[in-house]
């Protein structure tokens, strides 16, 4: 073979390209992104529009129906989800996996562009498309003042978070609390009816003589002149001396009728910072830049600055850094490599007992390792979590293709040859058998990476990682192997001897059992059905519980509290502030900040670093449940650890039911009979329907007959109340290049039904008359919120699952309790599972045709290899024994470890054993072909080759299992996203190596008995391979 022949005459370039492989690869390694999981973009748009002072009907009406019409006709649609509540209109459209956002995203544009008929005062739809970098934040900055929080809102809002924007990698900073401040026209009624004004004469005179008017432009001379009107407020003056109209007496201006002065909104939540009134600011990072790096910056730039506002009485805080979870995350893996490696090599010097060969295999991972960040550097992809416990995967398999190629040419070695021409033999015989094995290696990711569901994208990095350096380590071990081993490679008597030995023990007790099964043919039917019967139960009947995503041990938890939905924000605030007396001094609390709604309030934790272990985070989420148990206005608590990979909020559980019909009525009768049978089901947590019916409302009724009478039309009433509730927006203020609204507002604000009843209305005709002499007001309790899905009306039912339960368990029983409610609904309505549910059932549908399709892809190539289609039978039927030690190695870590299940990452291991056990399989296989067409016979030659393969095939397996080993005990930072695929690789690669000694041997002589001459050309082409 000329290139291993140019390999062992050409050292220098071949050091050469080793260097230069391992120079670039550093420095792409210095230039990959880093951060904590793979990128997740999903196929799924949110459309917000906000309706100030609008309640859940109204918006669900007014905007939210009008918007589906035309948005349920989008393409690629997969389901359409929305929530309409009070002020506010959320959309959310799922696609279809692999559909273009960004064509997407202008359908959507587009369709919105023609909905016709939305109120005035009805804000611009926001379209977001989204991906995980721009929804989780990777550090939390709260802000604290002496002064009033919200008199350095606006120098926080301009300064503070423009230049935390400006930092490099920094996309964007979310920013929360305070007040927006307002411009507050006040009106005075009495002045109003004297002057024989009404309010729709003060919102048009500030309407139209709030206007810059452009009028283009003229020469003159040499000269271009731009021509303007300005009229825009500029001066709170220039609103008070807005005329309104003439009349007799003069001009009566905004002055003589309102009072104008500088306020702010009306607060809908407000932060807390360790119990004091704060601001706070998210940090999100731009898509492919570095977590870790713009956490650096981030942090110079706080420091920076809280040296200059430290004298202001301002104060930063970096309450969460997501940079320290990565950190610790990466270094727990990059210390299982390291040990990993170092056990692996420990485990080549006890078989080879040479320090040459030992130097020789251990200089490949290296090597290997470096070079490959230059391909994942040119792929895009990141460093993360996932991608770095490939690398540590992969420690075992890089050597893998190098400990066949060296242990052959040990073996030449031994037979007396020279250092040059044993490593080319001894290279070129096992070229074949290395080239199939990773080729399977690398044709089972081919499916993993064409999965588009949102596990594959997790997949997908794992899949490069692992496809890259297996391919190099092939390079690697017919260049570079046979080039050292031709200089380096020693072999004394004593170490021969002592690798004679060894190998010598390990084969001749296995070599006796094959000799005794293969002397008579109903021993071979019995022990091969025996021990595929075996796999198959043991497969069977420790199959471990199914869980969709890892939840991670990270150290923040969120906390809501649901409250009654009559609360305002005084009342929940109270609850909050009685909370906080209690946690806040809690021993192992390090900081504590709030988000006080008017109803259900949030609480965010962080644990000081003594107690971020799992278990003590546990216990205290036990203890916030205790806390909260006796708070007056706490109906229920919902306690979650914030995962990795982040789904929904905190109240809203992992499983989702989801009750559809036309008729809110309905579909809230069929809610109330499902949500307590639910709440009984072994494994669940608790039960939060999405609706509620409790909110007051205050309904107007006009009297239209009376009104008339009066000369007032049902719009005037209207807007005589809503400019004393919630005010009438009638533009904007200049406030120093910095627009805030102008707002029109009655003299006082209402705090009762009693004082919006004797609110008094001064007619056209000069009559002064209270609101209830021509409207009835009446009390009603209306829902929350109100969600639709796919256009019907639908209540959800949020189902939080224990954080041990097996998801796939609680779904089963979930599907028993809905079953007979659903086959018993009238027409036009239904049930559905959703959720993760809906996400699992869609990923193990996808994970089953991606195992299919590799398993078909091994035969088929193994079949082209061979030029057989029976040889890759023998091969193949090592598969089960994989699959059942991987589960038996799960089942044991779960039975120590409840958290470590049978996730989707997990299923990705099963996807692995597929392309890398059969390797000891091909081995076998080609040895045995090797020598049957040098003219052996067929027993003998599948006897000779267990007897010179055995030692390569267990020090493959070992040197794998002990460089993932490490993995499978660790315990730390973002272990929970790969034990359990550890798991499952160690045990399936021990338990598939001890039958296929055994099983593929037997099964071989069956195969090559049949004479098929397919199958002896297959020995002929595999000996000229080699």
């Amino acid at each position: 073979m000329q290139l291993v022949q140019a390999a062992i005459r050409f050292p220098v370039s071949v050091m050469v390209a080793v260097l230069l492989g391992v120079l670039f690869g550093m420095i792409a390694l210095s230039r990959i992104p880093i951060q904590m999981i793979p990128t997740l973009d999903k196929p799924e748009i949110t459309v917000n529009t906000r309706y100030p002072g609008a309640g859940p009907l109204e918006v669900e009406e007014e905007i939210t129906n009008r918007q589906e019409e035309l948005l349920n006709t989008v393409e690629n649609l997969r389901e359409l989800l929305s929530t309409s509540q009070e002020g506010q209109s959320t959309i959310l459209l799922k696609y279809d996996w692999g559909t273009n956002k960004d064509v997407a995203r202008m359908d959507v544009s587009e369709k919105l562009s023609a909905v016709r008929d939305l109120p005035d005062d009805a804000e611009e739809s926001i379209i977001r498309a989204v991906n995980s970098n721009q929804e989780q934040p990777i550090g939390w900055i709260v802000l604290q003042a002496d002064e009033e929080i919200n008199a350095v809102r606006p120098m926080a809002n301009d300064v503070i978070k423009g230049q935390l924007e400006r930092v490099e990698g920094v996309a964007q900073v979310l920013f929360f609390g305070g007040q927006e401040r307002e411009i507050h026209v006040q009106l005075d009624f009495l002045a109003l009816s004297a002057r024989d004004l009404t309010i729709a004469d003060v919102r048009r005179a500030l309407v139209q003589e709030n206007r810059d008017i452009k009028a283009g432009a003229f020469n003159e001379g040499k000269r271009r002149f731009g021509v303007r009107t300005r009229g825009r407020y500029r001066k709170l003056e220039d609103i008070s001396e807005t005329i309104i109209r003439w009349d007799k007496g003069g001009p009566i201006r905004v002055k003589n009728v309102a009072r104008v002065k500088l306020g702010h909104e009306e607060p809908d939540y407000v932060i807390r910072f360790n119990g004091e009134p704060a601001l706070i600011m998210g940090v999100l990072r731009k898509t492919g830049s570095n977590a870790l790096q713009v956490m650096t910056n981030v942090k110079e730039v706080l420091e920076r600055m809280g040296h200059q506002y430290a004298q202001r009485g301002i104060r930063l805080h970096l309450v969460y850094d997501a940079s320290d979870y990565i950190h610790a995350a990466i270094g727990l893996v990059r210390t299982s490599l390291l040990i990993g490696a170092a056990l692996a090599t420990g485990v080549l010097l006890f078989f080879l007992r040479s320090r040459s060969a030992v130097l020789v295999l251990g200089l490949s991972i290296p090597i290997v390792i470096l070079s490959s960040f230059i391909f994942i550097a040119v792929l895009g992809r990141t460093i993360n979590i996932i991608s770095l416990a490939g690398m540590a995967f992969v420690t075992g398999m890089i050597l893998d293709n190098a400990i066949v190629v060296v242990e052959n040419i040990f073996r030449h070695r031994e037979l007396g040859k020279g250092p040059a021409r044993a490593a080319y033999d001894g290279t070129v015989e096992v070229w074949g058998a290395i080239l199939a094995s990773t080729l399977t290696t690398l044709a089972v990711f081919l499916p993993i990476i064409l999965v588009e569901e949102e596990a594959g994208q997790i997949f997908r990095d794992i899949a490069i990682v692992i496809s890259v350096t297996v391919a190099l380590s092939l390079v690697v071990a017919i260049t570079v192997i046979p080039m050292l081993s031709a200089r380096l490679l020693q072999s004394t008597p004593r170490s021969l001897r002592a690798g004679n030995d060894a190998a010598h023990r390990l084969s001749r007790p296995l070599l006796d059992l094959l000799g005794w099964i293969m002397a008579e043919p109903r021993r071979k039917v019995g022990v091969i059905a025996g021990i595929v019967g075996l796999s198959v139960l043991l497969a069977w009947g420790l199959h471990p519980p199914i869980d969709y995503m890892p939840e991670g041990n990270r150290n923040l938890m969120f906390v809501v509290l649901k409250t009654p939905p009559v609360y305002n924000l005084k009342q929940s605030e109270r609850i909050v502030r009685l909370l906080e007396e209690r946690i806040i001094p809690h021993p192992k609390v390090a900081r504590m900040f709030t988000i006080v709604r008017h109803a259900n309030p949030n609480l965010g934790i962080v644990l000081k670093s003594e107690h971020k272990n799992k278990r003590s985070i546990r216990a205290f989420m036990d203890e916030i449940k205790l806390m909260t148990r006796d708070v007056a206005g706490v109906r229920q608590t919902f306690v979650r650890q914030i995962p990795l990979i982040r789904r929904g909020t905190t109240g809203s559980g992992n499983i989702e039911v989801r009750i559809l019909g036309a008729n809110l009525e309905g579909i809230q009768e069929i809610s109330d009979a499902l949500e307590e049978p639910l709440a009984r089901v072994p494994g669940v947590e608790f039960v939060n329907p999405s609706f509620e019916i409790g909110k007051p409302d205050l309904i107007v009724d006009v009297d239209r007959v009376r009104a008339a009478e009066l000369g007032l039309t049902v719009s005037d009433v209207g807007t005589l109340v809503e400019s004393l509730v919630n005010g009438i927006k009638v533009g904007h203020y200049d406030d120093g290049g910095r627009e805030i609204d102008l707002i029109l507002r009655g003299p006082e604000e209402i705090g009762s039904l009693e004082a919006l009843e004797r609110t008094m209305l001064h007619t056209p005709s000069g009559q002064t008359v209270q609101l209830a002499d021509l409207a009835r007001i009446r009390s009603e309790l209306g829902p929350t919120q109100i969600e639709h899905t796919d256009m019907d009306r639908s209540i959800k039912l949020s189902i939080g699952v224990e954080v041990d339960a097996p998801l796939g368990a609680v779904m089963q029983r979930i599907e028993d309790v809905v079953a007979p409610v659903r086959a018993a609904l009238p027409l036009g309505y239904s049930v559905e599972l959703g959720g993760q549910a809906d996400d699992l059932t869609r990923t193990w549908r996808a994970f089953r045709g991606s195992l299919l399709l590799a398993i078909l892809i091994t035969y088929l190539l193994l079949a082209s290899l061979f030029e057989s289609f029976r040889l890759p039978i023998v091969i193949l039927v090592t598969m089960p024994f994989a699959a059942s030690g991987g589960i038996i190695a799960l089942k044991i870590l779960n039975s120590f470890d409840p958290s470590v299940k049978l996730d989707v990452i997990t299923m990705l291991g099963f996807v692995i054993l597929v392309g890398v056990v059969v390797n000891n399989a091909i081995l076998l296989v080609h040895q045995a072909l090797n020598r049957m067409s040098e003219g052996a016979p067929m027993q003998e030659a599948v006897l000779n080759a267990v007897s010179t393969r055995v030692r390569p095939i267990f020090m493959t397996m070992t040197t794998t299992v002990f460089g993932m080993s490490p993995l499978v005990f660790a315990q730390g930072a973002g272990s929970e996203l790969y034990r359990g695929l550890a798991a499952i690789l160690v045990g399936g690669l021990i338990l598939s190596t001890l039958f296929t000694l055994i099983l593929v041997p037997t099964l071989l002589t069956y195969v090559l008995r049949q004479r098929d001459p397919v199958a002896e050309r297959a020995g002929e082409v595999s000996a000229g391979g080699g």
